[in-house]
């Protein structure tokens, strides 16, 4: 599915809205503009070409246009969606002198991402309300969105550019081969042998760096990748069990009832979405 310009712009041609989980779009997209978006509560499962990652409160992302991606939450989830257009971008490269590093982010393989402290997001999330609450006219609001869209644009910048001294670079590259649908459908004794750490050494990591285990992580990639196929495919239930990585059709129905309030096939029912 592709979102044209014309769908989300008026004349401004910028677009802010805060997002809860129920109302992401869940469905694989890309679109004709630029998008920023940051994660203000919860967590969500974010979904990008062949890979998926876990986002926490504070993780911001850069969308760049024909990037296919999809979002799944829960209702007390929620993101702020900023979206823009090539020529508001343009104008910011000309404000940057024609940025380096910026011109870098909008060319990579993967879309930057940085993670925001507590005090900068209840920062911005303070300006984008009063953004909303005090200007009745677009024009004037409009203004506002982009001199926030420069303020976020330097922190991906700065961010991108940092060292991670903290992140491990193995863990790093270990759960971006777990992100793949290849893997995380796969055993997790395969997916241990991605890296020549120990499995208990693996675990540790991950629950200091990412406050889970590897087992969680994978049924959370392997429950949201199920909830896609409900939504966007004819396969059958028990397909889409096995699909998504379960050997046991009672296991996968019971996890998904306990993350969705509902059994596969009445989500399926009520929430299919035809093409």
């Amino acid at each position: 599915m592709k979102i044209l310009q014309q769908e989300v712009f008026d004349e401004t041609e910028v677009f802010f809205k805060f997002i809860d989980g129920n109302n992401l779009l869940s469905s694989p997209h890309v679109h004709e503009f630029y998008e920023i978006f940051i994660v203000t509560k919860g967590a969500i499962m974010h979904r990008i070409d062949d890979s998926q990652q876990r986002l926490e409160e504070g993780d911001m992302l850069f969308i760049r246009p024909n990037d296919c991606h999809a979002l799944t939450g829960k209702k007390e989830d929620e993101i702020i969606n900023m979206a823009f257009s090539a020529s508001v971008l343009e104008a910011i490269l000309c404000l940057f002198q024609r940025n380096e590093p910026l011109l870098e982010m909008c060319n990579r393989a993967q879309p930057a991402m940085c993670r925001l402290g507590k005090e900068r997001l209840q920062n911005i999330k303070k300006q984008c309300r009063e953004v909303q609450s005090f200007y009745s006219s677009k024009a004037t609001a409009a203004i506002q969105y982009k001199a926030l869209l420069v303020q976020l644009l330097s922190l991906l910048i700065a961010s991108s550019h940092l060292p991670s001294n903290q992140f491990p670079l193995w863990l790093d590259r270990l759960v971006q081969k777990m992100n793949n649908v290849k893997a995380f459908t796969r055993d997790i004794n395969e997916i241990y042998s991605m890296t020549d750490r120990t499995p208990e050494h693996i675990a540790r990591t991950f629950q200091k760096y990412m406050s889970t285990t590897p087992t969680e992580y994978i049924l959370q990639l392997r429950i949201n990748y199920a909830k896609e196929l409900l939504l966007t495919t004819d396969k059958p239930v028990l397909d889409i069990c096995f699909e998504a990585g379960f050997n046991s059709p009672s296991y996968f129905h019971r996890c998904f009832k306990q993350e969705f309030g509902m059994a596969p096939g009445k989500f399926k029912k009520m929430n299919h979405v035809k093409f």
